[in-house]
């Protein structure tokens, strides 16, 4: 094994994405069609490298309004994120990897850090770590009872250890 001969480390890492949410009910935060864009997501085609593993141990779920419609980095940049606004934690979410389901219609009330001074921001601690294998396609959507307004955009982040070459 690479690891055990020193050809691979294990490093500290969060993967993530952001998407516009603006009219919608339904968010997938990872695309096969998305590219790796600063400030947008660092994943290409919504997988991990070849020969990278990546082992989640929390989720960060955060929110805020973009200055404009517009899907780029720059507004992305602009967004200054903090918790979900209260009525979206009557919303759902659902983390897969490949077709395998993690998590299934969780309530986004797990992200709800109000109060909490010991937790980040959006923080869920996941009690079972959650296993990425290299090539494998990340799914994690957003499901509201409600279309969101326009021009918000949510922030996921997969916390976690991943591998890579030295």
């Amino acid at each position: 094994m690479d690891l055990s001969k020193g050809l691979l480390q294990v490093c500290d890492k969060t993967i993530y994405a952001s998407k516009m949410g603006g009219g919608l009910q339904t968010v997938k935060m990872f695309d096969n069609a998305d590219d790796r864009v600063i400030g947008m997501t660092n994943l290409n085609d919504a997988k991990l490298e070849k020969d990278q593993f990546f082992l989640c141990t929390g989720i960060i779920l955060l929110g805020g309004l973009a200055k404009t419609d517009e899907k780029t980095r720059e507004n992305f940049g602009a967004v200054d994120f903090d918790r979900l606004k209260a009525p979206m934690f009557n919303g759902e979410y659902t983390f897969k990897i490949g077709d395998r389901v993690l998590i299934k219609n969780s309530s986004l009330q797990d992200f709800n850090t109000e109060g909490q001074s010991n937790v980040k921001t959006g923080y869920l601690r996941l009690e079972n770590p959650k296993f990425i294998e290299p090539q494998t396609e990340v799914h994690f959507d957003l499901d509201f009872p409600i279309s969101i307004e326009e021009k918000y955009v949510f922030k996921v982040a997969l916390v976690g250890a991943i591998t890579e070459r030295r």
